[in-house]
């Protein structure tokens, strides 16, 4: 009795020793860089947020609550929104009173030609902020509305490549999830697109037209009537030295618009109705995305007309009444890779040769010669081609295409038309029979050319008028396939939830030869697993019959339901051994979804042909045999030639007398964006006069090109410990040296001070003794101006900067909202805040994703610590590390404790769990983390959000939080100049340096690269004001600022690639042998100085005690 009352005082003590350990774990101070308690509840959503994002309805489910629209809405009015009638506190401002429409037309008027007379009832919405309009439903007139508006897509300094986009709340909440966001497009057009019209093209009315590609050109051919005569226009594009194509320019064309709130998912058609009871009510736009200018907004009375398009039969049987006979014209060949609009900057032309029978193709160059492929497959894109035709009549549309992705299954698009019988007044395109919505293209490995039919293969046709000019916009859309779709993703999501229930029971690595009593803790999952198993094979069999086959992409689903219906059976005895197959299912399907949703169709042209049109008189599907032979022969000899050095050069003899060699060593899409602006009309060698030899090469060439004395002047992508590596052998130049104007010796020296004219601005040249121009400004202003310290830091040894950043990445908080939501917690905003849900966290057997060898280095500035010893002597700095520190020891404690401790993972695959959910907290790279995650989580897309990092807090006296300091640490990459690049070269290189990284050149760049890659593709320009250009939505652009303002580095010195290598050891030794951790630490102190020293030594540096 004793000895038990012993164990339980014993275990009360230990306790309690154990708590009061854990608080002082938990209440670290930080001095360094602290900010205002609460400040980053700015960006990341607060738990009331988070908690109505989960509730919001579906669509279906809103018209369930609600009722029928056709019951409901009979005899309504329009009701008209005064958009002067903004409450209190909200964005909007008349354009007549905005600031930034006010400079954008005295900036550029072109591109306000079509805004008309319309600053006093237009209202101006910036790209951040909220706009609130009241608006009254009167008596009686209670039902569902449909929300129209009339916006013009202006240009103004807050504008960039992104769609716009707008949160879209009624009474301050969003009415369901189709509808709680929508986007409106902008109108882009390619800008470097010569057109011509050949003599030989141009002949009577009536007149056969022999018409002959171009060799060397794009065409777009088409039909003109001008005076009773036939003109076909083509259209080219550049090329550079070798034939290859260049890519177009793209210009957005600010223009008015009509738009009709519709559901950006693509799964449904037609317009989304609202329901409004009678009374006052709130309409709210939240900006997203994009400025925009609105001129009206009316809530238009659903009528079923609106809503169900006509059938083809019925549209035929119009024809049939009208007298409607085929025409007599001649077929109108449209090359597809020549838009006149299309939807977003990312619709980029391609090259492909897959076939001989593409137009344009060569076999020694690259030329653009489809539409299609990555840069246009997202649901809601589209473009958009003009054409006339000769002779009023009856026409089909052809398209010869590649649709060789989804196996066994068919791609849709959307058909719109403006002009003629087609479209609203206002030129607005509509859908002419509900068919149009479903043009089915299905697949086969090689390319094909057929009239756009329905799934019946009825191929539709179209009533074109002579000498009207069309407008023919094929859109990306889910046709007959959003139904499947969507009930395939609302099964992902069902067994999502599923897994997470039963990760919260058995944990990520289950045993399974343990009875977890399934069938009696959860025996709805079980049956769960058996419903969305039966689902997923009834959307397979659809699919099938839809599709007349079952090829490897449908039969996925079958593969994947025999697995659910195996965890459904066996009273869930089979459940713990398939837990790993169904994570992996589970990003199967979502893969699967997201393929059907995006698959790629590849247009090379699309023909407007008279009704009667042979299928023998379209473009040929493929070449004959020996065309296609000969072409494989000459692309195999071409190969040996190719000069992939010279791709994107337009001019070998620029006349200039300077010139000079630029190297980067990154992907081929990249160099052609910087060739493109370096050569554009506005580019560096127009503003400058100097010639850039532009050269993608492979990583790692840069070393034995210094060693051999062949190395460029300037490189561009290298990283911040290779900049002091090479800094410390005298390979690359100091850019920061302080030399006044008199002191000119022959030397160009990039940061000279002017004097400054009597108006402040300075003076517009200075010549030294060899009558070269002075750069434009000082170095210390335009660094300072543009980079953040921590950046400049990771590249300065000994007070002289080597190089200037080009990209700047950093660790940022991800966190799952509706996860978040579910359990009933708030972002945390420091590490004790993050710590105290951990146990809700493990309880439901989830995780919080930490690296830790990002955590060692950021916890250590965070706590106000630094990886070197401070010394007030600079030749010194980097001479001790300060790993031996008291606060550094309490860092390095501090995150072995929360891997040894609280059971942080070690390793794990960051993306697939944070798309599962079971790690709704994840630290990582706000861009290349966040770049997966849009591409490969789309599922969730809407779910999760970034902020900064939670941070150590310090408190005063009375316990009162009084700072919190999060800092995280920049990693770089810069460009440099080399050594050897003298004389006015060295002008020319260091201009070129500053037009690289300057800020509108580094948010064009990163715009560009977006337009191509997509999504995917955001860039981390080291320029903090490059950001605010970039395509992020309002919230992540205020998080990625927030965090650089609290942002530290590691300083790079010779030998300091070793302190990483032991800290991961004691690191190590910590958490997987059990070694004490300030012991396991201290116990490399000596051996990392000792590297240190011996790599100061070999390159003359002082060594010894830096105080």
């Amino acid at each position: 009795m004793k000895k038990l009352l012993f164990q339980k005082v014993l275990c009360i003590i230990l306790s309690v020793t154990t708590l009061f350990s854990l608080v002082a774990f938990t209440t670290s101070a930080a001095t360094s860089q602290d900010r205002e308690y609460g400040s980053n509840r700015d960006t990341a959503s607060s738990l009331e947020e988070m908690e109505a994002l989960v509730g919001i309805p579906t669509y279906e489910e809103y018209l369930a609550e609600y009722g029928d629209p056709d019951s409901l809405s009979q005899n309504l009015p329009t009701i008209t929104v005064d958009i002067k009638n903004i409450i209190s506190g909200s964005d909007g401002k008349l354009v007549s009173e905005s600031d930034k429409c006010q400079d954008a037309m005295k900036e550029d008027p072109a591109n306000w030609k079509d805004f008309g007379d319309n600053q006093n009832n237009s209202i101006y919405l910036s790209s951040q902020g909220t706009t609130t309009w009241n608006f009254e439903v009167p008596e009686g007139a209670s039902g569902y509305y449909q929300i129209k508006l009339v916006y013009f897509s202006c240009i103004t300094s807050e504008s960039s490549i992104s769609t716009i986009e707008r949160k879209l709340f009624i009474d301050g909440v969003a009415p369901f999830k189709e509808g709680s966001y929508f986007t409106l497009n902008k109108l882009w057009g390619y800008t470097n697109i010569s057109t011509t019209e050949p003599e030989a093209t141009t002949e009577p009315d009536g007149a056969t037209t022999e018409y002959k590609q171009l060799k060397d050109a794009y065409c777009k051919v088409v039909t003109v009537i001008k005076d009773g005569y036939k003109t076909v226009t083509t259209y080219s594009l550049s090329q550079d030295i070798n034939g290859n194509s260049m890519s177009p320019g793209i210009e957005q064309s600010p223009s008015w618009s009509t738009y009709f709130c519709q559901d950006s998912t693509g799964y449904n058609n037609g317009y989304l109705n609202f329901y409004l009871a009678e009374g006052g009510h709130q309409l709210t736009f939240a900006a997203e995305r994009e400025p925009l200018i609105i001129q009206s907004i009316e809530l238009v009375p659903y009528s079923s007309a609106s809503n169900v398009l006509p059938s083809y039969e019925s549209v035929k049987e119009m024809y049939a009444q009208n007298g409607y006979k085929p025409a007599d014209g001649e077929i109108t060949v449209i090359q597809a890779e020549f838009p006149d609009y299309v939807s977003d900057a990312s619709v980029y032309p391609s090259n492909d040769k897959t076939s001989s029978a593409n137009y344009p193709l060569s076999p020694k160059s690259q030329l653009y010669n489809v539409i299609g492929k990555n840069s246009y497959n997202a649901l809601g894109q589209w473009a958009a081609y003009k054409f006339r035709v000769s002779d009023t009549g009856l026409y089909k549309i052809s398209m010869r295409y590649l649709q060789s992705m989804l196996q066994g299954m068919y791609l849709c698009r959307a058909f719109r038309i403006s002009g003629g019988i087609y479209g609203l007044e206002d030129g607005t395109p509509t859908v002419p029979f509900a068919e149009a919505y479903d043009a089915q293209f299905v697949y086969n490995k090689n390319w094909q050319s057929k009239f756009v039919s329905d799934s019946n293969g009825n191929e539709f046709e179209f009533y074109f008028e002579e000498g009207v000019e069309y407008t023919l916009y094929v859109d990306c859309s889910l046709g007959s396939l959003q139904n499947l779709i969507q009930r395939a993703e609302n099964v992902l999501n069902t067994i999502n939830d599923y897994y997470l229930r039963i990760l919260q029971l058995t944990g990520a690595a289950p045993d399974e030869y343990r009875d977890y009593g399934f069938l009696a803790i959860m025996p709805d999952v079980l049956r769960g697993f058996g419903v969305q198993a039966k689902e997923l094979e009834d959307i397979r069999v659809e699919l099938k019959e839809l599709c007349g086959t079952n090829g490897s992409h449908i039969a996925t689903l079958g593969t994947i339901a025999l697995l659910l219906d195996e965890m459904s059976r066996n009273d869930g005895y089979n459940v713990a051994s398939n837990m790993s197959n169904l994570k992996n299912y589970l990003g199967t399907l979502g893969t699967w979804i997201n393929d059907s949703k995006k698959g790629t169709l590849l247009i090379d042209s699309i023909s407007i042909c008279p009704s009667d049109t042979a299928k023998g008189e379209l473009p040929a599907a493929k070449a004959n045999f020996f065309k296609s032979a000969w072409f494989e022969i000459t692309s195999f000899f071409y190969s040996f030639f190719t000069d992939y050095d010279k791709m994107g050069v337009t001019e070998t003899n620029i006349d200039t007398d300077v010139s000079i060699d630029v190297w980067l060593a990154l992907g081929r899409d990249q160099s052609n964006i910087w060739r493109t602006m370096i050569d554009a009309q506005d580019g560096f060698t127009a503003q400058t006069g100097y010639a850039v030899n532009l050269k993608l090469v492979t990583a790692g060439t840069l070393l034995p090109s210094i060693l051999s004395g062949k190395g460029p002047d300037v490189y561009m992508g290298l990283g911040a410990a290779d900049v002091i590596n090479y800094a410390i052998r005298d390979a690359i130049l100091g850019i920061s040296g302080n030399i006044p104007i008199e002191n000119y010796n022959n030397e160009i020296f990039n940061n000279t001070y002017y004097t400054y004219e009597g108006d402040g601005k300075p003076t517009t040249e200075y010549r030294g003794e060899e009558g070269l121009t002075f750069v434009s400004y000082p170095f210390k202003e335009y660094v300072n101006a543009n980079f953040v310290q921590a950046a400049m830091d990771t590249v300065t040894l000994l007070d002289v900067t080597y190089a200037l950043p080009q990209t700047m990445d950093f660790s940022m908080m991800f966190y799952r909202m509706d996860v978040l939501a579910e359990l009933g917690l708030e972002v945390p905003e420091t590490w004790e805040d993050l710590l105290s849900m951990l146990p809700v966290f493990q309880s439901n057997n989830m995780e919080i994703g930490v690296s830790y060898v990002l955590a060692l280095d950021f916890m250590l500035y965070q706590k106000g610590g630094n990886m070197w010893k401070y010394t007030d002597v600079p030749e010194y700095a980097g001479s001790k590390i300060n790993l031996d520190s008291d606060i550094a020891l309490e860092s390095f404690e501090y995150v072995c404790r929360l891997f040894s401790d609280y059971s942080f993972p070690i390793s794990f695959d960051a993306a697939n769990r944070f798309r599962t959910g079971e790690m709704p907290l994840l630290i990582g790279s706000y861009q290349d983390f966040y770049n997966k995650i849009v591409v490969y989580a789309t599922e969730i897309e809407g779910l999760w959000e970034f902020c900064p990092l939670p941070g150590c807090a310090t408190y005063d006296e009375a316990g009162n939080r009084t700072s919190i300091n999060y800092d995280s640490l920049a990693t770089i990459t810069a460009t440099v100049m080399l050594h050897g690049c003298e004389g006015e070269e060295q002008l020319a290189a260091w201009e070129f340096m500053q037009w690289e990284t300057s800020s509108d050149v580094q948010s064009e760049y990163g715009n560009k690269l977006v337009s191509i890659l997509g999504p995917s593709g955001k860039y981390e320009a080291a320029n903090i004001n490059a950001i605010q250009n970039l395509s992020w939505t309002a919230n992540e652009k205020k998080a990625i600022l927030d965090q650089i303002e609290h942002m530290s580095s590691i300083v790079n010195y010779p030998g300091s690639y070793i302190y990483s290598r032991y800290l991961k050891f004691a690191f190590l030794d910590a958490v997987n042998d059990g070694a004490d951790p300030v012991d396991a630490l201290s116990s490399y102190i000596d051996a990392i100085n000792a590297e240190i020293t011996r790599k100061r030594e070999e390159f003359g540096l002082k060594t010894g005690d830096p105080s």
